[in-house]
């Protein structure tokens, strides 16, 4: 399993920290780098093949993005306010195969939320707990202080990559949505 890393904007020392994969379950080589705006059609293309269940598990809704909709998602994403990190296909197609998110909160100073979406058939490998552990070293050289994501409380797979980034974090129950806090 290779993981190529490139230059991730103005946090260059994070690449000596490098972080080898959680778990040996991604079969092909993957480059993590930081997202730009050239990428708006890989991740709008990535968006358009989630299922019912990703999409609903992220967005909190089963509706489908057309085109225009999750071209403006990626644009979104690619924003110049927030910090978007994407995996791709090192071999072959240029393919988006996840992506991660981490969005200052304009009302908090030293606090920003974070998501993390990973294709249907990524999902499972260990590549969101990658991507996120990626967003926690991020954090700490922005110096925030805490990290925040909402998820559905059914959402198994981002509770278990939150207790694999390895930092302390509490949760704070919404009814069906938790509201997760972590220390960074």
């Amino acid at each position: 399993m290779i993981f190529s890393r490139t230059l991730i904007d103005r946090i260059p020392h994070l690449l000596d920290a490098y972080l080898p994969p959680p778990a040996p379950r991604i079969m092909h080589p993957v480059v993590l780098r930081r997202a730009s705006s050239g990428d708006e059609p890989l991740i709008a293309a990535m968006l358009g093949t989630l299922s019912a269940h990703t999409r609903y598990l992220r967005y909190f809704t089963t509706r489908p993005l057309d085109g225009a909709q999750a071209l403006r998602e990626a644009r979104r994403m690619t924003s110049a306010s927030q910090t978007t990190l994407l995996a791709a296909q090192a071999r072959g197609p240029a393919e988006a195969i996840a992506v991660a998110e981490l969005v200052p909160d304009r009302g908090q100073p030293g606090v920003a939320e974070m998501a993390v979406l990973v294709r249907d058939d990524e999902q499972g490998k260990g590549l969101g707990t990658l991507l996120g552990q990626y967003l926690l070293r991020i954090a700490r050289a922005q110096e925030l202080r805490q990290i925040r994501a909402v998820v559905l409380a059914e959402n198994r797979a981002a509770l278990g990559m939150v207790r694999r980034m390895g930092a302390p974090y509490t949760i704070v129950s919404h009814e069906t949505e938790l509201e997760i806090e972590i220390e960074v």
